[in-house]
């Protein structure tokens, strides 16, 4: 059966023909009314014709205060009651008969089917009463058939009834499951178009199409805030797909439940929601308070079964006011993301006339690194950082540390621009020049320590993964006569992003070669334990987040005392990084620590 009133839409289609209609059936009407005076046609009928005319026009005139189905129910009254008293004068001779069919021809066509048959059994009844008066009363001007007459008619009446409520509600029954079907494929097009299908939230189109609204009719103030979820890959990775898949549900449940009522709440991406934080009366707020309040309860609220570490967040922002346009605010607010994206910064990033300095900065950036990598120039030096074990108090290694001194932007810190040598997808070149020049060094650097040290790389996931990798580390170590046991190459857990059997194949065959694996910042994301066991690795580095709170923090302390005897009987090499204070140093030393780097002993110098 159908699920929706559809014939109120049909109604609703057919209302502006009937509209149309009623003044024209007015002067006919009238016009009838007028012919009937000058004609031998009784009187009654001019009077009738005048009164319809009448309520067409009036049903006309006030078309836009009367229901549709009223005016279809006088157009189905008229033609029955010039009908009835048509028969009355003519009998079968006369369009009585033929009038009241048409009534319930257009009640069987736009009312609905109850409606309708109620229409058909009120005409049988007028023609049971005519049979049964023509019977019983003489009536001037009557014509009084016989029996047989009326059984005909009777018959055909009937036949005619059923014939066009089968037909016509067939037909109708038919075309209105094919809207309904249509409709439903218009609402899965329609959601497809403008929902998220894993979340249910409004995708970026339906966000855009809301905030225009809000923006253009109702003039509305308030923050646009694009959130981008931190390592949703390593999650997925780490954990698996469908866990990954809970997150992002999580995430959209929560935000929907602390939104307020005029907020707006969307997933744009895979890994990107896009939030509306309007000025309720316009009144001013402290952004960064109102943006406070929603992670606050976010870090509260959030919980997924086997999820250990808390889930963060890149966020920019940029603020509309009067004087701005969507297009605009959307253009400042994904700058403000990219910002706080490529410096993995954590907290907002607000939108202002500095940052637009500063992206074009990040653009002379890349032009600059893209001829330096390309020219494999000497502006890319090396600083090293000494590896001191804790009971020798002995320098037995040293970490390598690229530095870029730009002839034009001066020196540039490995922070700002290594990770835009990896978006640019150069990691794979510079980590080449990188090696090479460490290893160039590396005989000189046993020199200045007066020891065969361990020379430690750290080597980016995708130059990690890169096809040939392994046999250009062999070819380097051969070219300049290192002993491959004394390189470590240093790895972080974003490597786990890809194929994780992918990585257990390119360690092994490092190892078939000779040199270590370290895994690096241990602790600082979603590091699991699991590592230790999957991984094919010789070293582990603690995560300098953790040698911050060792002196002040005891759970850290113990955690960081297990983590150190599990290693160990992994025959694993522990290293701290960050080491500041004697301190740390002496409370790493007691817990087993056996290497330590870190300000404490000295800064990264060049050779």
């Amino acid at each position: 059966m159908i699920s929706k009133d559809y014939n109120s839409v049909i109604l609703k289609k057919v209302e502006w023909s009937f509209d149309k209609l009623m003044p024209v059936c007015a002067i006919v009407a009238w016009v009838s009314s007028i012919a009937i005076l000058y004609s031998s046609i009784p009187v009654r009928f001019a009077i009738i014709d005048g009164l319809s005319g009448t309520i067409f026009m009036l049903l006309s005139i006030y078309r836009k205060f009367i229901r549709v189905e009223l005016k279809i129910v006088f157009t189905i009254v008229n033609p029955v009651v010039i009908g009835l008293l048509s028969f009355l004068d003519g009998g079968f001779s006369g369009a009585g008969i033929t009038l009241i069919m048409i009534g319930n021809v257009v009640a069987v066509l736009f009312l609905k089917h109850a409606k309708s048959i109620m229409v058909s059994l009120m005409s049988v009844s007028i023609f049971l009463f005519l049979w049964f008066w023509s019977v019983k009363v003489k009536v001037e001007g009557f014509v009084n058939e016989n029996t047989a007459v009326w059984v005909i008619q009777f018959v055909t009446f009937i036949l005619y009834l059923f014939i066009i409520h089968t037909i016509v509600y067939a037909v109708r029954k038919y075309l209105l499951e094919n809207i309904e079907d249509l409709d439903v494929s218009t609402d899965q097009i329609y959601n497809l178009a403008y929902y998220d299908q894993l979340t249910g939230l409004p995708n970026q189109y339906l966000f855009r199409e809301i905030l225009e609204r809000k923006m253009t009719i109702n003039k509305t103030r308030g923050l646009l805030v694009f959130m981008n979820v931190k390592n949703l890959d390593l999650i997925n990775s780490l954990y698996s797909d469908a866990l990954g898949d809970e997150v992002i549900q999580e995430i959209s449940r929560i935000f929907t439940k602390i939104k307020r009522e005029h907020d707006l709440f969307a997933r744009i991406d895979g890994n990107e929601y896009a939030l509306w934080i309007e000025d309720i009366k316009n009144k001013n707020i402290d952004d960064d308070q109102r943006l406070d309040y929603y992670f606050e309860f976010f870090d509260q609220m959030f919980r997924v079964p086997n999820m250990v570490k808390k889930v963060e967040f890149h966020v920019g922002y940029s603020r509309f006011s009067k004087r701005s346009n969507l297009e605009e605010c959307f253009k400042k607010t994904t700058l403000a993301l990219s910002y706080a994206k490529n410096h993995e910064w954590l907290g907002p990033v607000a939108y202002d006339g500095k940052l637009d300095e500063m992206i074009r900065y990040e653009e002379d950036m890349k032009e600059l690194l893209v001829e330096a990598i390309k020219n494999r120039n000497e502006e890319f030096s090396m600083s090293y950082q000494p590896k001191v074990n804790t009971y020798k108090n002995q320098v037995v290694g040293v970490e390598a540390l690229a530095r870029w001194n730009c002839g034009e932007l001066g020196s540039v810190g490995p922070a700002k621009f290594i990770p835009v040598i990896e978006k640019m997808n150069m990691a794979e070149v510079f980590g080449e020049i990188v090696i090479k020049k460490a290893f160039r060094d590396y005989s000189n650097l046993c020199i200045k320590y007066e020891n065969q040290l361990k020379l430690a790389i750290n080597i980016s996931p995708p130059h990690f993964v890169a096809e040939g990798f392994d046999k250009f580390v062999k070819t380097c170590l051969e070219e300049y006569r290192i002993s491959p046991d004394r390189v470590i190459l240093e790895i972080t857990e974003e490597v786990m992003i890809e194929d994780l059997k992918l990585i257990q194949d390119v360690i092994k065959k490092l190892k078939n070669i000779g040199v270590k694996i370290s895994l690096d910042d241990f602790g600082s994301g979603y590091s699991s334990l699991n590592y230790l066991s999957v991984l094919d690795i010789d070293e582990l580095k603690i995560d300098k987040s953790f040698v911050d709170q060792i002196a002040n923090n005891e759970r850290i302390e113990i955690m960081l005392e297990s983590i150190i005897a599990l290693a160990s009987s992994y025959q694993l090499n522990v290293v701290a990084e960050g080491v500041e204070t004697k301190k740390q140093f002496l409370k790493l030393m007691i817990l087993g620590c056996t290497e330590i780097q870190g300000f404490y002993f000295s800064k990264p110098e060049p050779l």
